[in-house]
């Protein structure tokens, strides 16, 4: 449960101290409480203005806030159900020429392209699976997609570090996929030293060997020439 607190008052009253009966009006009363992960939102936007003084403001600042989370809410809401749309009519079409038609002239039946209109499937798809849950779901359908399509490696990680949230932007994820292809790559990379030296651990493995070889073809020789010389000196005995 999250705590609420007071803008008029960021200090701690004593427990002996008598507070002063609360004449604002209700709805301004409504307003200006706000739970504490907002309050540090707002203290560290306007902590450094008079804003945060000025109750009236402050209001005006909360219900924005709040017309904005929903209306950002309504965006996402509204791509969920157009790629949902364009899956039933994928459905629906039936041939090959149908499908290619669709893609081709997709701009002359709905306000965006045809790329557009796959991100918006894909979506979709991760909503309909399970993947993606739409009230996690970003505001922006292309900052969606940019989670949709991630290794599921790559998606739990974001998902642990909170970037899977409505209010997360476009800039973070892409800033997250190049951290993890960096780490991807990393991870890859050809250890230049360990390779020459391992090889030269090799080439003086083989030289080695290869002296061993040596001895063992003048043995080898050694005993042909011995068991070639035997009936010779059994004959003469």
């Amino acid at each position: 449960m999250s705590a609420k607190v007071s803008l008029r008052r960021f200090a701690a009253l004593d427990s002996d101290e008598q507070q002063p009966a609360d004449t604002r009006p209700a709805a301004l009363d409504r307003l200006i409480q706000v739970p504490g992960d907002v309050m540090d939102a707002l203290t560290a936007v306007f902590g450094e203005t008079g804003l945060l003084e000025d109750q009236a403001r402050v209001a005006k600042v909360l219900e924005a806030r709040r017309e904005v989370q929903a209306s950002w809410g309504r965006a996402a809401k509204s791509f969920i159900e157009a790629g949902k749309a364009l899956l039933r009519l994928d459905v629906a079409l039936v041939t090959p020429a149908e499908r290619a038609a669709l893609k081709a002239g997709c701009e002359r039946l709905f306000p965006f392209s045809d790329p557009v209109a796959s991100q918006l499937r894909s979506v979709a798809r991760a909503v309909e699976s399970g993947l993606l849950q739409p009230e996690s779901c970003p505001a922006s359908y292309s900052v969606a997609y940019q989670l949709c399509v991630m290794e599921a490696g790559d998606f739990a990680e974001a998902k642990r570090r909170g970037l899977v949230s409505p209010s997360v932007t476009r800039a973070a994820i892409i800033a997250f996929r190049k951290e993890r292809q960096r780490a991807a790559e990393a991870s890859t990379r050809v250890d230049e030293a360990g390779l020459r030296a391992e090889a030269q651990r090799l080439g003086t493995r083989i030289a080695h060997l290869q002296a061993e070889i040596k001895t063992l073809e003048r043995r080898q020789a050694e005993i042909a020439r011995l068991l070639t010389a035997e009936p010779e000196a059994g004959g003469t005995s």
